[in-house]
């Protein structure tokens, strides 16, 4: 009997949806906003789910527990960096990059209500001036941002692929979404 196996590898598809989100808001003339948006998340879920991919290899049934004293994204990469040998330095502007992909990840998903007042900076409200605020994420939603985070999200990839043994695998996975073998 021949089986067709199929593996889903969630990362690469969040890779792919990272990469076809950015080349919408480079090519979108207006509203690029939403597809920089969404370039950023997909690329910090891309890289957590990598990370998830490569955790339990290393660090077993612990991985996802509070034994493992894991608790943020930033832990678990920097574990597996530790795990791999990787030297932050080697990569720290893509770390970087990561670092603020994962506030901006932060910021939208524990967002506040902002009131943006389009006139004045600031307005008289019951008697105390009040200062327009806008959401400090809003200013990163663009696509040179989001380009930035995408690349740096694809750098740590590779670095890890490569330290993981997956490399060529792990590039092949994020250029098709998924990977097939027969067994």
């Amino acid at each position: 009997m021949n089986w067709v196996k199929e593996q889903i590898r969630t990362f690469a598809f969040l890779h792919y949806a990272a990469e076809w989100a950015l080349k919408q808001a480079e090519s979108a003339t207006e509203d690029q906003i939403y597809p920089s948006m969404h370039a950023i998340l997909a690329s910090v879920h891309c890289l957590e789910a990598f990370t998830n991919h490569l955790g339990p290899h290393c660090f077993g049934d612990k991985w996802d527990t509070r034994k493992a004293n894991l608790a943020t994204h930033k832990e678990k990469l920097r574990a597996l960096f530790d795990f791999y040998k990787i030297n932050v330095a080697e990569v720290q502007t893509a770390y970087d990059s990561y670092i603020l992909a994962l506030r901006i990840r932060k910021a939208l998903t524990h967002g506040r209500t902002h009131e943006i007042w389009k006139e004045n900076d600031s307005q008289l409200v019951d008697g105390r001036i009040v200062t327009s605020t806008c959401p400090k994420w809003r200013a990163h939603c663009n696509p040179e941002t989001a380009n930035r985070v995408f690349e740096a999200v694809t750098c740590l990839l590779e670095k890890l692929g490569e330290a993981s043994g997956e490399g060529k695998y792990c590039y092949y996975l994020l250029e098709q979404g998924y990977g097939r073998s027969n067994d």
